[in-house]
This record gives structure tokens, sequence and C-alpha cells, in this order.
């Protein structure tokens, strides 16, 4: 039985002092990316075009009056891309939202998030580092190239439900199981009988890396892209039991460029385990 008050399993609800942390977050970073230049914008909460990047069982469903089908937002990047150069037509190109995505069958997830058309990912990288930190969020950053496992797939050698079940025993070569150890940089360079077609893209992600400064974040080269329009190294920023924020290099269309999401409600659930542990050592 369903009682008046009870909440779908997904659905969000701020109270009180978690409510305000929430607004404050959203206005310390919307002050951060407007300084940086990026202008704010809202898009639709309903989609014609959400499932040419994400499965259809992931999104909300319906149909419109027409009887086409259309989607809750189920991502924000793949419709503010395309809204921005083919419905405004405007050649401005940082942009940031503050607005909630929503998942199958009853999720809100609610995110803080910048896109910047021919951007360069390492100064959309240190804008994300910038914002947590203002924040008073630390994650590790874990660090993947699309090139890297799209041909592995390609070439048949793993499968998708390989790659998501990271049964090293099941991989059929020496040098793929190697790969899947690699967690720093330059580890790959070791292995025997890697094949030469990765090497461009692994000394591609080991450059962004350095380039960056990072001492702290580590590899995980067969990792899966969570979405299917990123075309080269991606990132996601970990806390203790969660991701805290995600980014990378995509083509949507024809459509280039960069950009991040930070996942607000993580942020939320990291900082109230970090008041409860505080408390715990107090008493």
């Amino acid at each position: 039985m369903v009682l008046e008050h009870d909440i779908p399993a997904g659905g969000r609800l701020y109270v009180g002092e978690k409510a305000r942390l929430k607004r404050e977050i959203e206005e310390k970073s919307a002050k951060i990316l407007q300084t940086e230049g990026f202008k704010e914008i809202v898009t639709p909460y309903f989609s014609y075009h959400q499932g040419e990047y994400i499965q259809w069982d992931k999104l909300i469903r319906f149909a419109d009056r027409e009887n086409r089908i259309v989607t809750l937002r189920g991502d924000t990047s793949f419709d503010l891309l395309r809204l921005v150069v083919n419905r405004l037509k405007t050649p401005f190109e940082k942009w940031f939202y503050i607005q909630p995505v929503f998942r199958y069958p009853t999720r809100e997830i609610y995110q803080i998030g910048a896109e910047w058309l021919n951007g360069k990912l390492k100064d959309v990288f240190q804008l994300n580092i910038k914002i947590l930190e203002n924040i008073g969020v630390k994650g590790t950053p874990l660090f993947s190239h699309w090139k890297v496992v799209e041909w592995l797939l390609q070439k048949e050698i793993v499968t998708p439900k390989e790659l998501r079940e990271m049964r090293l025993d099941k991989f059929r070569w020496e040098w793929l199981r190697q790969l899947a150890k690699v967690s720093q940089v330059g580890e790959w360079r070791k292995i025997g009988g890697l094949p030469g077609a990765l090497k461009p893209y692994l000394e591609e992600l080991d450059q962004f890396i350095l380039e960056n400064g990072v001492t702290d974040g580590i590899i995980a080269l067969l990792e899966l892209p969570p979405f299917q329009y990123y075309t080269g190294v991606f990132y996601k920023i970990i806390g203790e039991q969660s991701i805290y924020a995600r980014g990378g290099s995509y083509q949507i269309g024809e459509i280039k460029g960069v950009g991040f999401a930070i996942y607000t409600d993580y942020i939320l659930e990291g900082k109230e385990r970090e008041n409860f542990q505080s408390v715990e050592e107090r008493q």
C-alpha cells in the first residue's frame, strides 16, 4: 500500500540544513563558473532524442499528442549542445547548468555541469577540481581513454560483458590481463606483447595526467564510458563511497566539446558522512 506521504524510490527530499547546503553548493559553483566566463542555461525536462546516446530501458518514456516517443531528460549534455548550436544558433561556446536528470524508474539525479564547445579538456578538468575544492570536497581522480576500449571491442578481443564483470581469468591474452592491472602513469610500457595500435592512446592519457600535475590519480584502462558520445580521455572523481563528478571529451553529431557534471546528491551524502564521523570522534 502506498501512503499519502510516501516518496518513490530514488526521489529526493531536501529539508532544513540539507536544503541550505545544497543551495550553498549550487551558488558557489555558479559564481565560479560565471567568473570563468560561462553562461547559465536551463534546458527542457522533456526530450525526443535521449535514446540516441542512452539505453531506452534507462529512460522514463511516454508519448506526446502525436504519439511520438518523449523521455524525461536523462542527460543534459546531449540536448544542451544541440539546442545551443541548432536552435539558438549562437557562437557562444561556454555554458553551465544546475538541474536534475531522471532515470527509470523513478531516479532524480541533481547535477552541476559545464560544457565547452571546442574547449580543452585540461581547462575543464582544472575547473572541475577548483569547484570541488571551493565547496570543500576532496576526491580521487580516475582516468580512462575511450579509444583503448573501443579498439579492444572492435577487434573482438573482449566483450562489454567481460569488461563489466572484469574477471581477469576469462581474458584470453596475458597482455590484456596486465593492461587491466595498470594503475599509474607509464606502467603499460612494461607489458610484453602490447598491440602497437594502443600506444598512442596510452601516451595521450599519460600526458594528460602529467600536464595536470595529478599525483594521487588512478588509471583504469578497461573502464567502459558512462555515455556513448565520449571520444577520448574521460575521468571520474571518486569519494569514499560514491562518484562526485565525471567529465571528458566528446562528439555529438558534428559538435565537439568537453565538459563535466558534479553529482550534488553524492556530495551532500559525503558531507553527511564526514559530519557523522566528526561527531563520533568528539564523543
